[in-house]
């Protein structure tokens, strides 16, 4: 069973914790403009129909491609949060102030940014992990040299074993 990309955008937004500064169609035009990255990542090809804007062979694109295909965004989105916030370390130098009892905290943006960046370094560990997954479950042997052996198990039914 296949899965949609407008679906599979939609999670991404819900496990994202709907942000404001987010859109589902971003999303989505994101996903279909980086179909070719997971083809080459994962050995694939597959390509998005023009008509309607989905993954071509739909009923090949399982849940394990649009699992690593929502790390790669996951990846992406912490890479601009992390940018967001290193872009704006002049403006906010101010990291506490206190007067007549009133005390204003801001954030410490810098701090903000290592951790979006800390938090893509495990993404990106885990896109790795699952993509060596994904690999190696997908791997065929093209040749097997040996030789078969005939073996008649105890109920007559042929078995065959290989010797290399």
């Amino acid at each position: 069973m296949g899965v949609y990309l407008t679906d599979l955008s939609n999670q991404i937004y819900l496990e994202l914790n709907q942000p404001s500064d987010l859109s589902l169609p971003e999303i989505s035009f994101w996903l279909r403009s980086n179909i070719s990255k997971l083809n080459i990542l994962l050995y694939t090809d597959f390509t998005i129909d023009s008509t309607t804007q989905e993954v071509s062979s739909f009923d090949d694109f399982t849940i394990d491609e649009a699992n690593i295909l929502s790390k790669l965004y996951e990846i992406k989105y912490c890479d601009k949060k992390a940018r967001d916030n290193l872009g704006s370390l002049s403006v906010d130098m101010v990291l506490e102030y206190s007067s007549d009892g009133t005390t204003i905290r801001k954030a410490n943006r810098n701090s903000i940014s290592q951790t979006y960046l800390s938090l893509r370094k495990e993404l990106q560990q885990e896109a790795k992990d699952m993509i060596s997954s994904f690999r190696i479950k997908k791997a065929v042997p093209k040749d097997i040299s040996g030789q078969e052996i005939l073996l008649l198990v105890s109920d007559n039914t042929p078995k065959y074993n290989r010797v290399l």
